[in-house]
C-alpha cells in the first residue's frame, strides 16, 4: 500500500511540473490584455468603441509589447490609435475592418507588417512605414481605398501578395532593397505612375494588374523581366519605358493596355508570351531593337489593321513583308542620340548630369550626337529645355534640323546656374521619329558658390 501512494503522489508531482504556466488576463476598457510574465500583450478591443484610442506604453508596471493577432478586428468605430513604442509586435489581421480608422502610427521597433493587419481599413487615408520594417505581409493593406501614398523606407526587402491592392496609391515608388514583389501586390490601384528601382526583385504575377489610371512605367537598369499579367488592363498607358537589360516580357504582360499607341522591345529580349501586347487596340507599331526574339503569332492578337513591326537592318530574324504575321518592314525614321563619351544609344527618358558648376559661370558644352538610323529622311529636328530650372540650361547649337538616313547632327547644352544646390529640367528632342516624339533627357547639375 505504501509503495502504491507514493506512485500516486510522484505522478502527481510529474504533472504539475509539465503543465505550461498560466497568464493572467485583465481589462483596461476598452482594452484586455494578458500578463506575459516580463509584458503585456494587447488582445481585444471593444467592439462598439467609437473615437480616439491610446494604448498605455505600460499596464500594472509591465511595458505593452505585443498587439496579438485580431485584436482589433470589426472595431469599425475606432477613429485613431495611438501604439506605444513599446511595442515590437503587430499580429495578423490586428486592425482588419477597422473602417472607419483614418490614422495609425507604427512604431519604430516593427520589424513586420503582417498578414491583413489593415486590411479593409476604408477610411485610412495615410500611414508612415519606420524604417525597421522589412516585410510587408499578404492582403496587409489590401482595400485602403483612401490610402494615397506610402513611401518604403531602406529597410523593406519584400511586398507580400495583394499588400496594396485596390488602395489608392497615386504614385509608386519601390527602393532598390525590394527583392521580392508578390502577386496582385498593387493590382487594382489608382496609380498614376509606377517606378520599381530594383533591378533584380523578383516580380509575381499581375502586381499592377487593372490599374486603370496607370499612364507611365519606370523600370530601373537591371530589369529582367516583365512578368505574366504584370499590367494586364492598365487601359491608360501611355509610356512605356523599358531597360535594356529585359530579357523576356510574360504572357499577357500588357494586355488590353488601349492607350499604348506604341512600343520599343529592348535589344536583350529573347522572349515574348502568349498575347503579351494582345487587344492593345490603339498599337499602331512596335520597334524591335535586337535580333529577333521567340514569339508566338498571337502576342500581338486583335492589333489594328494598319499595326507594323520596325526593326534594325543590324538585325537578325526577321522576314519582310510579314513576320509572325505582322506587317513588317525596316523602320521609316528612327532618332539615335548618344554623347561624345559613351559607345551605346541613351534611352529614351534616361538621366544625364552635366556636373558642377560655379553659381553665375558657365559650364563647358555636353555634347549630344543625334544620327538618323531609319530608311527615311528624319524631318522637323528642334530642341528645347523645359521645365524645372530651365532657364540654367540652354541648348546652344544643333546643326541640321533634318538628317537623311546615316547622317549625324550635333546639340550642345551649357549649363549655367542662377543658384547654388542641384538643378533639373529636361531635353526635348522633336521630331518626324513616330514612336519618340519628344526624346526626353532629364538634366540635372549642381550650382557651386565660389569661397573666396
Amino acid at each position: 500500500m505504501k509503495s502504491q501512494h507514493l506512485g500516486v503522489i510522484l505522478s502527481t508531482a510529474i504533472f504539475s511540473v509539465c503543465l505550461p504556466q498560466r497568464t493572467s488576463a485583465g481589462t483596461l476598457y476598452p482594452l484586455t490584455y494578458v500578463d506575459e510574465g516580463s509584458s503585456i500583450a494587447i488582445t481585444d478591443c471593444e467592439n462598439f468603441f467609437s473615437g480616439n484610442l491610446v494604448i498605455p506604453p505600460n499596464i500594472n508596471g509591465k511595458p505593452v509589447t505585443a498587439i496579438k493577432a485580431q485584436a482589433f478586428a470589426y472595431a469599425q468605430r475606432l477613429k485613431s490609435i495611438s501604439i506605444p513604442p513599446t511595442v515590437t509586435d503587430i499580429g495578423e489581421n490586428a486592425f482588419y475592418l477597422c473602417g472607419e480608422l483614418q490614422s495609425v502610427n507604427i512604431p519604430p521597433g516593427v520589424t513586420q507588417i503582417k498578414n491583413g493587419t489593415f486590411q479593409h481599413c476604408s477610411d485610412l487615408a495615410s500611414v508612415v512605414i519606420p524604417a525597421t520594417v522589412t516585410y510587408i505581409g499578404l492582403d496587409a493593406f489590401a482595400w485602403c481605398k483612401k490610402l494615397d501614398n506610402v513611401v518604403f523606407p531602406a529597410s523593406v526587402t519584400e511586398i507580400g501578395a495583394g499588400a496594396f491592392s485596390n488602395c489608392k496609391l497615386v504614385n509608386v515608388v519601390i527602393p532598390e532593397t525590394v527583392k521580392v514583389i508578390g502577386d496582385f501586390a498593387f493590382a487594382g490601384c489608382a496609380s498614376q505612375s509606377v517606378k520599381i528601382r530594383s533591378g533584380g526583385a523578383r516580380i509575381g504575377k499581375k502586381v499592377f494588374q487593372s490599374c486603370p489610371y496607370l499612364r507611365e512605367v519606370d523600370l530601373s537598369p537591371g530589369f529582367s523581366e516583365i512578368s505574366d499579367s504584370m499590367f494586364l488592363r492598365c487601359v491608360a498607358l501611355k509610356r512605356l519605358k523599358l531597360p535594356s537589360s529585359v530579357k523576356r516580357i510574360g504572357v499577357s504582360a500588357f494586355q488590353s493596355c488601349a492607350g499604348l499607341s506604341m512600343v520599343t522591345i529592348p535589344p536583350n529580349v529573347t522572349e515574348i508570351g502568349d498575347k503579351a501586347f494582345g487587344s492593345c487596340l490603339n498599337l499602331q507599331n512596335a520597334l524591335f531593337l535586337g535580333d529577333a526574339p521567340t514569339m508566338t503569332r498571337h502576342a500581338f492578337s486583335k492589333a489594328p489593321a494598319d499595326f507594323r513591326i520596325y526593326f534594325s537592318a543590324q538585325s537578325s530574324g526577321y522576314t519582310i513583308p510579314k513576320w509572325h504575321g505582322y506587317p513588317s518592314s525596316l523602320p521609316q525614321e528612327e532618332i539615335e542620340v548618344r554623347t561624345l563619351d559613351r559607345s551605346l544609344p541613351i534611352e529614351d527618358g534616361s538621366a544625364k548630369n552635366v556636373g558642377n558648376t560655379i553659381v553665375g559661370g558657365k559650364s563647358e558644352a555636353k555634347r549630344f550626337v543625334i544620327r538618323n538610323v531609319g530608311v527615311r529622311k528624319l524631318t522637323g529636328l528642334h530642341a528645347i529645355v523645359k521645365g524645372g530650372d530651365s532657364s540654367d540650361f540652354r541648348v546652344k547649337m544643333l546643326t541640321k534640323n533634318s538628317l537623311a538616313p546615316g547622317q549625324t547632327a550635333f546639340l550642345d547644352i551649357l549649363f549655367q546656374p542662377r543658384e547654388r544646390g542641384k538643378r533639373y529640367s529636361q531635353l526635348q528632342i522633336m521630331s518626324s521619329d513616330a514612336n519618340e516624339d519628344p526624346f526626353e533627357i532629364d538634366l540635372s547639375g549642381l550650382g557651386l558658390l565660389l569661397v573666396k
